[in-house]
């Protein structure tokens, strides 16, 4: 039974719970010592936001801070995740605008601090609580020899008032190759986070997400950074500022897009850049040549972009707030077709529907179907419930997503969902395995059943898709 599960754990692994992995280690001392770095290669320290006696968040940081603990070795990954407590939340508001963290706040970090020290070989470290980790627990994380990728929540929207942030000093590892900064709503912390990517020599993958609400520019990144990162990256997503803040020429340059294969530009002010072409065509002139580009900063001139180079496998024009954006056109898919039908296998357009006339996407989504015949997941606008568009986009022959915008009016999904359940029932879309709409969850086809399944699958936590997968959630699906 041993021999098996050694030959078999790496498989094995991904299935088990924690509490299998826990029965098995007191099976034996061999079954111990086979399950031991599985057990505990993730450790989750998780807020359950109220304070009871079996409080999972307590116990696990005295079984963890208690120097006389011997696992700490096998550790390799370290959650700490929750809602604040209720009792300590209204004091962190109390003391937000006197810019002072709470003791409560600075002792929790005080612990983890303590406790990742006695990581050696720790090499990912989440942070996604609403309270904000101290400076000490920061320069204690960045000089773990072994740390490959950080993931940061940096800001929170909390009442009475948002809890105090501080600006984190990070003098980021040679080794680290992963940053993800989330809700970032503060210019200073903004500027420490810019200073710190400066110096950064071996990051690959680059996340920065501001606050939706923050009017935070590019500019503030920049300020700090060097004519070029010292890093060559390989993913860049930015999202949520409000405008790009320095020339198109100056941003590519200073990115160095050579080598970036994964691409998400969504700006969230109206007018983020003087001009779309002028944007593309600094990125072409800088060497881009992107394999999955997700953009906002999109009108009918990407299309000159996109002759320029073959090879993308994802091409997504998400929903904007930029005024004067062009819905797509022939000549945009004939772009695609003939530069990129070999290997395009995600599509998200701005297909437009008209209340006067017949839904101009009907056309385009068959030509799509006859051009693109790799597709396998779609995402367009409907701003009214029309039969012949959804049986369009269902003809797609690979289709195994298909993702509806619904406009400003949320229109009703079980009318959708009715609508395609008739169009599959007649054989379209035999691979179709969801459908999900802006706004509201995905929801996954039981083909046996011929409907739509009654649970919940979230939009962003469906790894077996990109369109509904967003991958600095990975981390929520992880059991503690």
């Amino acid at each position: 039974m041993l021999l098996i599960f050694r030959l078999f754990m790496e498989q094995l692994w991904p299935d088990l719970r924690p509490a299998d992995l826990a029965v098995l280690a007191r099976v034996s001392r061999d079954f111990n010592d086979l399950v031991n770095p599985y057990l505990y290669h993730t450790v989750r320290f998780h807020s359950p936001g109220t304070i009871n006696v079996h409080d999972n968040l307590l116990l696990k940081l005295d079984t963890f801070g208690d120097p006389r603990f011997s696992k700490m070795g096998y550790i390799k990954r370290v959650i700490v995740s929750g809602t604040w407590y209720e009792t300590y939340a209204s004091i962190d508001s109390h003391l937000a605008p006197h810019k002072i963290l709470s003791p409560a706040a600075r002792m929790l970090s005080a612990i983890l601090c303590s406790c990742v020290a006695r990581m050696p070989n720790l090499e990912e470290f989440i942070w996604d609580m609403q309270v904000s980790m101290t400076q000490h627990l920061v320069s204690n994380l960045v000089l773990q020899p072994m740390l490959r990728a950080l993931h940061l929540r940096m800001g929170t929207d909390c009442t009475p008032k948002p809890f105090f942030r501080p600006p984190l000093k990070m003098n980021l590892s040679v080794h680290l190759n992963a940053l993800s900064l989330i809700q970032i709503d503060d210019i200073e912390v903004m500027k420490s986070v810019g200073s710190a990517i400066s110096s950064a020599t071996n990051l690959a993958h680059l996340s920065i997400w501001a606050d939706d609400n923050s009017e935070l520019s590019l500019s503030s990144l920049f300020e700090s950074w060097p004519m070029q990162l010292p890093s060559q990256l390989h993913l860049l997503d930015l999202r949520g500022f409000a405008a790009l803040g320095v020339t198109p020429t100056d941003f590519w340059a200073t990115m160095r897009p050579a080598k970036l294969r994964e691409v998400t530009l969504e700006l969230g002010g109206r007018s983020p850049v003087t001009s779309f072409q002028d944007f593309w065509d600094a990125g072409l002139e800088a060497g881009l040549r992107p394999v999955h580009l997700t953009t906002n900063i999109a009108d009918d001139t990407i299309e000159t972009f996109l002759r320029s180079f073959s090879g993308l496998e994802v091409f997504h024009v998400s929903p904007s707030k930029i005024p004067g954006r062009t819905a797509a056109s022939v000549s945009l898919l004939d772009a695609l077709e003939k530069q990129h039908s070999t290997t395009l296998r995600v599509l998200g357009l701005n297909l437009l529907c008209h209340e006067t006339r017949p839904c101009s996407c009907v056309a385009m989504l068959h030509l799509i179907a006859h051009s693109l015949p790799l597709l396998e997941e779609l995402r367009i606008q409907q701003n009214k419930i029309d039969t012949q568009a959804i049986k369009a986009a269902l003809t797609v022959p690979r289709l195994r997503v298909l993702y509806i915008d619904r406009g400003d009016d949320v229109l009703a999904t079980t009318q959708f969902l009715s609508i395609a359940e008739y169009f599959l029932g007649d054989g379209y879309a035999n691979q179709l395995k969801y459908i999900a709409f802006d706004g509201g969850p995905a929801h996954k086809y039981l083909r046996r059943a011929r409907r739509f399944s009654n649970g919940v699958c979230l939009v962003g936590y469906l790894p077996d898709t990109t369109l509904l997968h967003e991958k600095n959630f990975d981390w929520v699906r992880i059991p503690y």
